[in-house]
């Protein structure tokens, strides 16, 4: 399969079945030393290259792209934030692991702080992290980190379904597997490096259709925590 770019729209210029873009992904594909005649994906379309420079790419359209790597459940990865790099590995790892979407949380618990001009700066960077992450693993769909919320004001209703992980608790992950397995849309919360405190994991509970739930007896760090979940639910789910 040729190597997809995800453009924004700003930098697409489409007539017909012709195809220009511009900016980073046209610089991309320059880098990666593609040449004219070669076929790239540009978001939707299999476009065959008929001219390029530094500042562009033009094609013409050939093809669509098939539906690929798109999960068959919604899950909404709602992460504690972390240290930068954690946040970045594990947007990135999210990514491959099938998450819809990345919601940044603050909890009581998270070492980070940040401010609002912070908050913008970050999601901007998670999202590039995103963007390139599906691209390299060959999704055909689009994942979004979304802006970063209090952990206890996301409006938890528009899941069919909420597990929370929690190092303290014994109820079996497995059952709660058995009880959603098809519900469309599911949020996974994860908590920060101190994990989440206990009044919040209270709090989360008055939700409807709210699971806490226990990932075994190892206490597991908080990137780790968010791979093991992603991964059951993508065996489990498909």
């Amino acid at each position: 399969m040729s190597k997809r770019f995800i453009v924004d729209s700003k930098n697409i210029k489409k007539v017909d079945n012709n195809i220009s873009i511009f900016g980073d992904e046209a610089h991309h594909i320059n880098v990666l030393r593609y040449r004219v005649k070669d076929k790239v994906y540009i978001n939707e379309y299999e476009v065959e290259i008929t001219e390029m420079d530094k500042e562009y790419v033009s094609g013409v359209i050939v093809g669509s792209l098939e539906e690929k790597g798109v999960p068959n459940t919604n899950i909404t990865l709602v992460q504690a934030y972390l240290k930068s790099d954690k946040m970045e590995h594990v947007t990135q790892k999210a990514v491959e692991l099938g998450a819809k979407e990345i919601l940044p949380v603050m909890s009581k618990n998270c070492v980070v702080k940040l401010d609002e001009k912070d908050k913008t700066k970050k999601v901007d960077r998670l999202n590039k992290i995103a963007k390139e992450a599906v691209e390299q693993c060959g999704r055909t769909d689009e994942v979004e980190v979304l802006d970063v919320e209090n952990l206890l004001k996301v409006d938890y209703s528009k899941f069919d379904a909420v597990l929370i992980c929690h190092e303290a608790s014994t109820n079996s992950l497995k059952e709660a597997i058995n009880n959603i397995k098809n519900f469309n849309s599911i949020a996974v919360i994860v908590g920060p490096e101190g994990g989440l405190d206990e009044k919040e994991v209270e709090e989360l509970l008055r939700n409807k259709n709210a699971y806490v739930v226990s990932l075994g007896e190892r206490v597991l760090r908080a990137e780790t925590a968010s791979f093991s979940i992603l991964s059951i639910l993508w065996y489990e789910l498909g």
